[in-house]
Protein backbone atom coordinates (compact mmCIF):
# COMPACT_ATOMS: atom_id res chain seq x y z
CA UNK A 1 0.00 0.00 0.00
CA UNK A 2 2.70 2.51 1.24
CA UNK A 3 4.54 1.51 -2.26
CA UNK A 4 1.35 2.57 -4.69
CA UNK A 5 0.78 5.74 -2.40
CA UNK A 6 4.27 7.17 -3.01
CA UNK A 7 4.18 6.21 -6.79
CA UNK A 8 0.72 8.14 -7.34
CA UNK A 9 2.45 11.03 -5.50
CA UNK A 10 5.20 10.87 -7.46
CA UNK A 11 3.35 10.49 -10.51
CA UNK A 12 1.42 13.89 -9.15
CA UNK A 13 4.34 15.70 -8.42
CA UNK A 14 6.28 14.87 -12.07
CA UNK A 15 9.47 16.96 -10.35
CA UNK A 16 11.44 16.14 -7.56
CA UNK A 17 10.49 19.10 -5.85
CA UNK A 18 6.98 19.49 -5.78
CA UNK A 19 6.87 15.47 -5.28
CA UNK A 20 8.92 15.95 -2.30
CA UNK A 21 6.82 18.43 -0.61
CA UNK A 22 3.74 16.92 -1.87
CA UNK A 23 5.05 13.64 0.27
CA UNK A 24 6.47 15.61 3.55
CA UNK A 25 2.66 16.73 3.69
CA UNK A 26 1.08 13.39 2.90
CA UNK A 27 3.06 11.85 5.66
CA UNK A 28 2.54 14.47 7.92
CA UNK A 29 -0.87 14.56 8.05
CA UNK A 30 -0.78 10.55 7.63
CA UNK A 31 0.92 10.50 10.97
CA UNK A 32 -1.08 13.18 12.93
CA UNK A 33 -4.29 11.68 12.08
CA UNK A 34 -3.57 7.99 11.93
CA UNK A 35 -4.27 8.00 15.49
CA UNK A 36 -0.61 7.31 16.43
CA UNK A 37 0.90 10.58 17.57
CA UNK A 38 -2.71 11.82 18.61
CA UNK A 39 -4.99 9.57 19.87
CA UNK A 40 -9.00 9.19 18.29
CA UNK A 41 -9.99 10.16 21.35
CA UNK A 42 -7.93 13.57 21.74
CA UNK A 43 -9.10 14.87 18.13
CA UNK A 44 -11.72 17.31 17.49
CA UNK A 45 -15.27 16.26 16.35
CA UNK A 46 -14.25 18.15 12.90
CA UNK A 47 -11.20 16.18 12.49
CA UNK A 48 -12.58 12.34 12.84
CA UNK A 49 -13.02 12.56 8.74
CA UNK A 50 -9.00 12.94 8.79
CA UNK A 51 -8.83 9.96 11.08
CA UNK A 52 -10.85 7.74 9.61
CA UNK A 53 -9.36 8.32 5.72
CA UNK A 54 -6.10 7.77 6.51
CA UNK A 55 -4.26 4.78 5.15
CA UNK A 56 -2.36 4.29 8.60
CA UNK A 57 -4.76 4.76 11.16
CA UNK A 58 -6.27 1.18 9.36
CA UNK A 59 -2.88 -0.13 9.17
CA UNK A 60 -2.46 0.48 13.05
CA UNK A 61 -5.56 -0.65 14.30
CA UNK A 62 -5.11 -3.87 12.73
CA UNK A 63 -1.42 -4.61 14.75
CA UNK A 64 -2.78 -3.48 18.08
CA UNK A 65 -5.83 -5.42 17.70
CA UNK A 66 -4.13 -9.05 16.15
CA UNK A 67 -1.80 -7.98 19.77
CA UNK A 68 -4.08 -7.30 22.20
CA UNK A 69 -7.11 -9.20 21.60
CA UNK A 70 -4.63 -12.21 22.17
CA UNK A 71 -5.27 -15.03 24.94
CA UNK A 72 -2.03 -13.60 27.07
CA UNK A 73 -3.99 -10.14 26.99
CA UNK A 74 -7.27 -12.05 28.24
CA UNK A 75 -7.37 -11.31 31.80
CA UNK A 76 -10.00 -9.73 33.68
CA UNK A 77 -10.22 -5.78 33.71
CA UNK A 78 -10.60 -5.10 37.58
CA UNK A 79 -10.98 -0.92 36.79
CA UNK A 80 -14.68 -0.19 36.92
CA UNK A 81 -13.83 3.61 35.20
CA UNK A 82 -13.37 1.85 32.04
CA UNK A 83 -16.12 -0.30 30.50
CA UNK A 84 -14.05 -3.30 29.00
CA UNK A 85 -13.81 -6.51 29.95
CA UNK A 86 -10.23 -7.42 29.47
CA UNK A 87 -6.84 -5.86 30.06
CA UNK A 88 -6.44 -5.79 26.37
CA UNK A 89 -9.58 -3.92 25.53
CA UNK A 90 -8.51 -1.42 28.35
CA UNK A 91 -5.42 -0.77 26.51
CA UNK A 92 -7.22 0.02 23.24
CA UNK A 93 -9.59 2.03 24.36
CA UNK A 94 -7.40 3.99 26.47
CA UNK A 95 -5.94 4.86 22.87
CA UNK A 96 -9.20 5.14 21.02
CA UNK A 97 -9.02 1.89 19.01
CA UNK A 98 -11.41 -0.25 17.78
CA UNK A 99 -12.08 -2.95 20.59
CA UNK A 100 -14.73 -5.20 17.82
CA UNK A 101 -12.30 -8.34 16.14
CA UNK A 102 -14.48 -7.96 12.94
CA UNK A 103 -12.98 -4.57 12.74
CA UNK A 104 -9.41 -6.24 12.22
CA UNK A 105 -10.87 -7.48 8.93
CA UNK A 106 -11.97 -4.60 7.92
CA UNK A 107 -8.86 -2.32 8.55
CA UNK A 108 -7.48 -5.42 6.35
CA UNK A 109 -9.51 -5.19 3.50
CA UNK A 110 -9.44 -0.95 3.77
CA UNK A 111 -5.40 -1.50 3.40
CA UNK A 112 -6.40 -3.70 0.04
CA UNK A 113 -8.66 -1.17 -1.44
CA UNK A 114 -6.34 2.03 -0.72
CA UNK A 115 -3.81 0.18 -2.42
CA UNK A 116 -5.81 -0.75 -5.44
CA UNK A 117 -7.41 2.54 -5.24
CA UNK A 118 -3.68 4.35 -5.04
CA UNK A 119 -2.17 2.10 -8.46
CA UNK A 120 -5.28 3.30 -10.22
CA UNK A 121 -4.82 7.03 -9.56
CA UNK A 122 -0.82 6.66 -10.32
CA UNK A 123 -1.97 4.75 -13.66
CA UNK A 124 -4.60 7.43 -14.34
CA UNK A 125 -1.57 10.10 -13.48
CA UNK A 126 0.79 8.96 -16.02
CA UNK A 127 -1.76 8.70 -18.50
CA UNK A 128 -3.78 12.07 -18.09
CA UNK A 129 -1.00 14.56 -16.54
CA UNK A 130 1.87 15.60 -18.95
CA UNK A 131 5.43 17.33 -17.42
CA UNK A 132 5.54 20.62 -15.66
CA UNK A 133 7.34 22.95 -17.90
CA UNK A 134 9.63 22.15 -20.89
CA UNK A 135 12.03 18.75 -20.37
CA UNK A 136 14.55 19.91 -23.40
CA UNK A 137 17.69 21.32 -23.14
CA UNK A 138 18.15 25.11 -23.60
CA UNK A 139 21.72 26.57 -25.08
CA UNK A 140 22.09 29.81 -24.04
CA UNK A 141 23.19 32.99 -26.94
CA UNK A 142 22.28 36.17 -27.64
CA UNK A 143 18.71 37.46 -29.25
CA UNK A 144 20.26 37.33 -33.08
CA UNK A 145 22.44 34.68 -32.66
CA UNK A 146 19.12 32.56 -31.63
CA UNK A 147 17.25 33.81 -34.05
CA UNK A 148 19.87 33.16 -36.53
CA UNK A 149 19.88 29.61 -35.02
CA UNK A 150 16.19 28.84 -34.64
CA UNK A 151 16.13 29.90 -38.55
CA UNK A 152 18.73 27.47 -39.63
CA UNK A 153 17.47 24.75 -37.22
CA UNK A 154 13.97 25.08 -39.33
CA UNK A 155 15.80 25.07 -42.63
CA UNK A 156 17.31 21.36 -41.31
CA UNK A 157 13.83 20.45 -40.49
CA UNK A 158 12.32 21.06 -43.65
CA UNK A 159 15.19 19.71 -45.80
CA UNK A 160 15.46 16.65 -43.46
CA UNK A 161 11.46 16.31 -43.46
CA UNK A 162 11.86 16.60 -47.54
CA UNK A 163 14.50 14.57 -48.21
CA UNK A 164 12.73 11.57 -45.92
CA UNK A 165 9.24 12.15 -47.49
CA UNK A 166 11.19 11.19 -51.08
CA UNK A 167 13.01 8.43 -49.92
CA UNK A 168 11.12 4.91 -51.00
CA UNK A 169 10.16 2.27 -48.39
CA UNK A 170 10.86 4.48 -45.55
CA UNK A 171 8.06 5.01 -43.03
CA UNK A 172 8.02 8.88 -41.55
CA UNK A 173 10.66 9.42 -38.40
CA UNK A 174 9.68 10.47 -35.21
CA UNK A 175 11.14 11.47 -32.02
CA UNK A 176 12.63 14.68 -30.68
CA UNK A 177 15.78 16.40 -31.44
CA UNK A 178 18.14 17.58 -28.63
CA UNK A 179 19.32 21.41 -29.27
CA UNK A 180 23.24 21.64 -30.00
CA UNK A 181 24.74 24.64 -31.90
CA UNK A 182 25.02 23.99 -35.42
CA UNK A 183 28.70 24.31 -36.77
CA UNK A 184 30.38 23.44 -39.86
CA UNK A 185 33.79 21.70 -41.00
CA UNK A 186 36.61 22.33 -44.03
CA UNK A 187 39.01 20.29 -44.62
CA UNK A 188 42.28 22.05 -46.71
CA UNK A 189 45.63 19.86 -47.39
CA UNK A 190 44.48 16.57 -45.45
CA UNK A 191 47.61 13.95 -45.49
CA UNK A 192 47.58 10.70 -44.67
CA UNK A 193 51.19 8.99 -44.11
CA UNK A 194 51.67 5.42 -42.90
CA UNK A 195 54.92 4.23 -41.47
CA UNK A 196 56.23 0.97 -42.36
CA UNK A 197 57.87 -1.08 -39.28
CA UNK A 198 61.80 -1.63 -40.34
CA UNK A 199 61.51 -5.57 -39.67
CA UNK A 200 58.59 -5.44 -42.97
CA UNK A 201 60.88 -3.52 -45.00
CA UNK A 202 62.91 -6.47 -45.83
CA UNK A 203 61.55 -10.12 -44.94
CA UNK A 204 62.09 -13.84 -46.18
CA UNK A 205 59.57 -16.50 -46.20
CA UNK A 206 60.98 -19.77 -45.98
CA UNK A 207 59.50 -22.95 -47.36
CA UNK A 208 57.30 -25.50 -46.50
CA UNK A 209 55.56 -22.36 -43.86
CA UNK A 210 52.66 -20.34 -44.06
CA UNK A 211 53.37 -17.17 -43.16
CA UNK A 212 50.55 -14.09 -42.25
CA UNK A 213 51.22 -10.46 -43.23
CA UNK A 214 49.26 -7.85 -40.87
CA UNK A 215 47.44 -4.89 -42.77
CA UNK A 216 50.44 -2.38 -42.77
CA UNK A 217 47.73 0.60 -42.60
CA UNK A 218 48.14 0.95 -38.90
CA UNK A 219 44.67 0.77 -38.70
CA UNK A 220 44.50 -3.03 -37.10
CA UNK A 221 46.87 -2.16 -34.73
CA UNK A 222 45.26 0.97 -33.29
CA UNK A 223 41.56 -0.66 -33.14
CA UNK A 224 43.83 -3.77 -31.28
CA UNK A 225 44.69 -1.29 -28.67
CA UNK A 226 41.37 -0.10 -28.06
CA UNK A 227 39.78 -3.63 -27.70
CA UNK A 228 42.69 -4.51 -25.26
CA UNK A 229 41.68 -0.99 -23.20
CA UNK A 230 38.10 -1.86 -23.20
CA UNK A 231 38.59 -5.32 -22.43
CA UNK A 232 40.33 -4.39 -18.97
CA UNK A 233 37.09 -2.86 -18.22
CA UNK A 234 34.48 -5.11 -19.85
CA UNK A 235 35.55 -8.91 -19.19
CA UNK A 236 38.44 -11.29 -20.76
CA UNK A 237 39.14 -11.43 -23.84
CA UNK A 238 37.85 -14.06 -25.70
CA UNK A 239 36.35 -15.22 -22.98
CA UNK A 240 33.46 -13.24 -21.65
CA UNK A 241 32.19 -9.64 -21.77
CA UNK A 242 31.15 -7.68 -24.62
CA UNK A 243 32.07 -9.01 -28.29
CA UNK A 244 33.89 -7.11 -30.69
CA UNK A 245 30.78 -5.57 -32.81
CA UNK A 246 29.00 -5.07 -29.16
CA UNK A 247 32.40 -2.67 -28.34
CA UNK A 248 32.21 -0.59 -31.69
CA UNK A 249 28.21 -0.28 -30.90
CA UNK A 250 29.08 0.69 -27.06
CA UNK A 251 31.24 3.43 -28.39
CA UNK A 252 29.36 4.60 -31.34
CA UNK A 253 26.23 4.94 -28.73
CA UNK A 254 28.92 6.63 -26.16
CA UNK A 255 29.90 9.45 -28.92
CA UNK A 256 26.38 10.06 -29.13
CA UNK A 257 24.77 10.40 -26.35
CA UNK A 258 27.19 13.61 -25.67
CA UNK A 259 25.07 15.64 -28.08
CA UNK A 260 27.93 16.93 -30.14
CA UNK A 261 27.91 19.52 -32.71
CA UNK A 262 30.52 17.60 -34.91
CA UNK A 263 31.32 14.22 -34.57
CA UNK A 264 34.39 11.77 -35.72
CA UNK A 265 34.12 8.41 -36.40
CA UNK A 266 36.57 6.18 -37.45
CA UNK A 267 35.33 3.40 -39.40
CA UNK A 268 32.34 2.78 -37.85
CA UNK A 269 31.42 -0.13 -39.43
CA UNK A 270 34.48 -1.81 -39.12
CA UNK A 271 34.24 -5.58 -37.92
CA UNK A 272 30.76 -5.24 -38.41
CA UNK A 273 28.65 -8.11 -41.12
CA UNK A 274 26.36 -6.66 -43.29
CA UNK A 275 23.20 -6.54 -41.48
CA UNK A 276 25.27 -4.41 -38.22
CA UNK A 277 26.68 -2.38 -40.78
CA UNK A 278 23.79 -1.09 -42.17
CA UNK A 279 22.02 -0.23 -39.17
CA UNK A 280 25.11 1.68 -37.97
CA UNK A 281 25.18 3.41 -40.77
CA UNK A 282 21.75 4.23 -40.80
CA UNK A 283 22.00 5.77 -37.60
CA UNK A 284 24.69 7.85 -39.20
CA UNK A 285 21.95 9.10 -41.58
CA UNK A 286 19.92 9.91 -38.91
CA UNK A 287 22.57 11.66 -36.92
CA UNK A 288 23.20 13.57 -39.99
CA UNK A 289 19.49 14.58 -40.84
CA UNK A 290 19.17 16.37 -37.43
CA UNK A 291 21.81 18.74 -38.75
CA UNK A 292 24.95 17.86 -37.18
CA UNK A 293 28.19 17.94 -38.86
CA UNK A 294 29.64 14.00 -38.70
CA UNK A 295 33.00 13.16 -40.65
CA UNK A 296 33.19 9.51 -41.36
CA UNK A 297 36.66 7.44 -42.31
CA UNK A 298 36.10 4.20 -44.24
CA UNK A 299 38.88 1.50 -44.91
Amino acid sequence: MALSLFRFIAALGRTQVVASTLGTFTLLMAFILGGFIVAKNDLERWMLWGYYISPMMYGQNAIVMNEFLDKRWSAPNTDPKINASTIGKVLLKSRGFFTDEYWFWICIGALFGFSFLFNILFIAALTFLNPLGDAKAVIAGDESEGKRRKSFSEEMTAKSSSEIACASDHAPKKGIVLPFQPLSLAFNHVNYFVDIPPEMKTHEVEEDHLQLLRDVSGAFRVLERQLLWTNSLVGLPELDGLSTEQRKRLTIVVGLVANLSIIFMDEPTSGFDARAAAIAMRTVRNTVDTGRTVVCTIH
